[in-house]
């Protein structure tokens, strides 16, 4: 059940006016300054009575008026009276805004109240509350448009306030919020801690425990750790602590399997909450959802609609349950995603469906629209991502029925739509300031976007290294403020470029850069019960179903597991064999590399990774690994993160010069013992500068790299874990993700020479958070990184390889294949060496880039030889034998 509801009760109306009185004013003052409005002449005072004049009739026109003296008070405020007074007329105006599900103004009328008092530091002259005044209601409305990092940060900020005043209540209601925040985005472990740990604060009213427990009481099942126990006969007084009553005695009992009895006890929920003098509509919406969720698992789905729709005409009043509500009506509510995906599982006819699961996706959006953290926007991703995949289930059944080919494009737009988003939206930016750099508020954006990371870095690293509470609370207030800032600069870009649209994906224009490229795409969509495939080559497109079976899974898993050291495959070749024609046949990749020889794949879920070149095109009866039939034998292997990346056009590049990064770590355990080889090939191939040994620091890194076309680091890296991120080593001091993401970088080529640099945690619509993606959030157009921990020799030799051949052919995967098949054809490579170990980590991800043959460069000059030359001798001779005749 969804436990944000519990949300509602937090800001009840009548508490928070009376909160808000307890100004340093008392009432009396207050009273005065509304009868004598005409004979005030200070400003402080104007402000409060503007409030209370409002406060006392609330209405749309009032609003208009409110919203006329707030700009006027803004340029005026000078003294902290004032800024006060400001903070005061702005909270209750947020909470008129919230009231009436003006959510978006709501949250950027509480900006910017807690703006003004934090930053003028007002606690110190008020006992103004500003938790139940502000910021309460401020990190609920986050967690409801799904901004979680934001919530997380106020929520904890308020947290702060209360220990450091030793407000025990506020304490206790901020641990509510929190435990709800993380059961919001599945961190359950996480709620159930924070309910162990407010539940043994002392003087805990009735009602706070009973709603801890019920939170707790829902996380530990959904972990599998709830107790099997009767529900307590013993029935509260207090109607709060009675909901909390039924809804456990409804997850118990529907846990238990007893769907009959699940649903009584939560009809008395219902009871119990109408009861309730404080119960919102958004509440009532929610219990409606729940009910018809339960009511579908019963077999009961025209009730479920039924139910539905009570929901929708609670939220929407207005509403005549025909068909629909239109889009103008919706407003940014993750109530209204929940009813229409339920909607559209319900519905009997695809197009129903759709349009219902449109309209999820519609709110989605608009949720979304002012969430400024990559960390917020995954989880939101995560969502819609489960959307897409049903609406691709239900276009393929359509698709089978009449073989046509809309219903194919149109599942293939849903599997774009869910394919890094973020990073489209990052590339969409940097294009536009691409375009115009010298506008100030683009350049403005681009400092804001990486100072986010840059704390959002600290943060991390405060938190993993338990910093001191005032310092993590200090950067939880700088990441609000600088997320503040970036909603206020991205409506003023919104307004100064409102026609740009960077998205223009089209079938044709895949095909059309396909017979450029002479090459073929497929695009996977990993889902949970079935991978889907998309496969266009230059005049065809194709819509498959790849089942995934137990079987399926356990081969993947087992393949993938092959890599994890150097002698897993050397041991069971066999083994290996069966697994990579199995893989290979599984995902129907005959078709995809017979068209052309160039390949690019979009991959998705394990898929990313899988090294799809070392899988084998059929069993070879031989034991040698040079004789073995490889894909990298026959194909480039280019890999994307979604078909709009391939069909961009590239940046040109401003030069070919090299930046080398090679630490090597000499007399340290860590030291890379063929680094300085890799060091010498590059220096011998490419136009370079190289950072050697204690060169090698961070520092110089971030001040050179925008220099170069091309970066290369030859060091160590990781993957990260799921609470660490990712590092990349440098002679001096690591670098985490985060900071990736804050580099001002445009390079052509990224090559990581290092292990793990493709490995991170798989998020769903994203895909891997790994160095590699780093890069490419940075800037890098084409990156070249590693699936596992790799050989330093082997390493080495490849990328000494792999520049011999880039420079000859100005082509990156052209080369990182060449490399790879010099690589497994060298004889003096031992055949235990040869194993895809040793030379299939490195993929190359990015665009095709045409091969520039030597040859072709010999027949131009063999053409101006006997073009140019002969024109050049006859001129010769006509004008020695002028100049013989002139001596005659």
């Amino acid at each position: 059940m969804d436990l944000q509801r519990i949300l509602e009760t937090q800001d009840d109306f009548i508490v928070t006016v009376l909160n808000l009185f307890r100004v340093r004013k008392n009432l009396f003052s207050i009273l005065f300054l509304s009868c004598a409005i005409s004979l005030s002449q200070h400003l402080e005072e104007q402000i409060y009575t503007a409030a209370i004049t409002f406060i006392n009739d609330q209405n749309e026109t009032s609003l208009r008026l409110l919203d006329q003296q707030e700009r006027t008070f803004e340029k005026k405020v000078v003294s902290k009276d004032e800024y006060l007074a400001l903070v005061y007329l702005q909270c209750n105006k947020a909470y008129y805004l919230k009231e009436h599900s003006a959510i978006k103004n709501a949250i950027a009328t509480y900006e910017k109240a807690w703006d003004h008092f934090s930053k003028r530091e007002l606690s110190g002259i008020s006992d103004f509350d500003i938790i139940d005044g502000c910021l309460k209601p401020l990190g609920n409305l986050y967690t409801k448009i799904g901004d979680y990092t934001n919530a997380e940060n106020i929520i904890n900020q308020y947290i702060y306030i209360a220990k450091k005043n030793g407000s025990t209540i506020h304490q206790i209601g901020g641990s509510i919020n929190l435990a709800i925040l993380y059961q919001s985005i599945g961190k359950h472990r996480t709620a159930l801690q924070i309910v162990d740990e407010t539940l043994r604060l002392p003087g805990l009213p009735p009602d706070k425990k009973s709603t801890l427990q019920q939170i707790g009481t829902s996380s530990s099942m959904v972990l599998g750790e709830y107790q099997r126990q009767q529900t307590p006969n013993v029935i509260p007084e207090s109607q709060a602590t009675l909901v909390d009553h039924y809804k456990n005695g409804y997850l118990m009992a529907f846990n238990q399997g007893d769907l009959d009895k699940a649903y009584g006890f939560l009809l008395k929920t219902k009871e119990a909450m109408l009861q309730q003098k404080t119960i919102s509509a958004r509440a009532m919406a929610k219990y409606y959802v729940e009910e018809a969720h339960l009511l579908k698992k019963m077999a009961r789905s025209k009730d479920a609609l039924t139910t539905l729709l009570r929901a929708l005409q609670t939220l929407l009043p207005n509403f005549d349950g025909n068909g629909f509500p239109k889009r103008e009506s919706l407003y940014p509510e993750n109530t209204f995603i929940d009813i229409f995906d339920l909607y559209g599982d319900i519905q009997p006819t695809a197009n129903l469906a759709l349009e219902s699961y449109d309209l999820g996706f519609y709110v989605s959006e608009m949720l979304q629209r002012n969430i400024t953290s990559q960390e917020s926007k995954l989880l939101n991703r995560a969502k819609d991502r489960n959307r897409s995949e049903k609406c691709i289930g239900l276009l393929y059944k359509e698709h089978v029925k009449d073989g046509g080919q809309k219903s194919a494009m149109t599942a293939f737009k849903y599997a774009e739509g869910s394919k890094t988003t973020i990073l489209k939206e990052m590339f969409s930016k940097k294009s536009l300031f691409q375009q115009f750099p010298t506008d100030s508020l683009l350049r403005k954006e681009q400092t804001l976007l990486r100072r986010q990371e840059k704390l959002t870095d600290l943060l991390i690293k405060g938190q993993l290294g338990n910093s001191p509470p005032n310092e993590i609370n200090s950067l939880r207030e700088a990441l609000n403020g600088v997320s503040m800032e970036i909603k206020a600069i991205k409506k003023d870009i919104s307004e100064a470029y409102p026609m740009y649209n960077p998205h223009t994906l089209s079938i044709d224009s895949i095909q059309n850069k396909l017979m450029a490229d002479r090459a073929t795409l497929v695009e996977y969509f990993y889902g949970t019960e079935a991978i889907y495939q998309f496969m266009v080559t230059e005049k065809e497109f194709f819509f498959k179903k790849i089942d995934i079976t137990e079987s399926h899974q356990k081969k993947l898993a087992e393949f993938i597991s092959f890599f994890d050291t150097p002698s897993t495959i050397n041991n069971n070749i066999d083994a290996y064999k069966k697994t990579a024609l199995t893989i290979y046949n599984w995902l129907h990749f005959a078709e995809v590399i017979s068209q052309t020889t160039n390949v690019i794949i979009v991959p998705d879920g394990l898929l990313s990774f899988v090294p799809f070149e070392a899988l084998l095109t059929h069993d070879p009866q031989t034991l040698l690994f040079s004789e073995m039939p490889f894909i990298v034998l026959s194909n480039t292997i280019v890999y994307n993160s979604s078909a709009e990346f391939y069909v961009k056009d590239e940046i040109p590049h401003k030069n070919d010069n090299l930046l080398g990064v090679f630490p090597l770590f000499r007399g340290t355990p860590m030291q890379l013992t063929f680094s300085l080889e890799e060091a010498t090939a590059v220096e011998r191939e490419m136009q370079s500068t190289l950072l050697l040994d204690s060169m090698g620091t961070k520092s110089n890194f971030i001040k050179n790299a925008p220099k170069y076309d091309i970066l290369h680091l030859s060091t160590h890296a990781n993957g990260g874990t799921f609470t660490v991120p990712p590092t990349i080593m440098f002679h001096d001091a690591e670098m985490s993700l985060n900071e990736i993401y804050s580099l001002q970088i445009t390079p052509s080529l990224v090559v990581l020479s290092a292990c793990e640099t493709g490995i991170g945690k798989l998020q769903k619509g994203e895909g891997v958070m790994s160095i590699a993606r780093g890069f490419q959030y940075a800037g890098a157009q084409n990156v070249l990184f590693s699936l596992w921990s790799i050989n330093d020799l082997s390493t080495s030799k490849i990328m000494q390889s792999f520049y011999r051949h880039y420079r000859k052919s100005q082509s990156a995967p052209m080369a990182n294949r060449q490399s790879k098949v010099e690589y497994l054809r060298d004889k003096s490579v031992a055949n235990a060496k040869k194993s895809p170990y040793y030379w299939g980590a490195f993929a190359f991800h990015g665009n095709i880039s045409p091969e520039q043959s030597p040859s072709t460069t010999y027949q131009w000059v063999l053409a101006f030889l006997i073009l140019v030359v002969p024109l050049v001798l006859v001129g010769w001779f006509l004008k020695k034998r002028s100049h013989t005749r002139e001596l005659g």
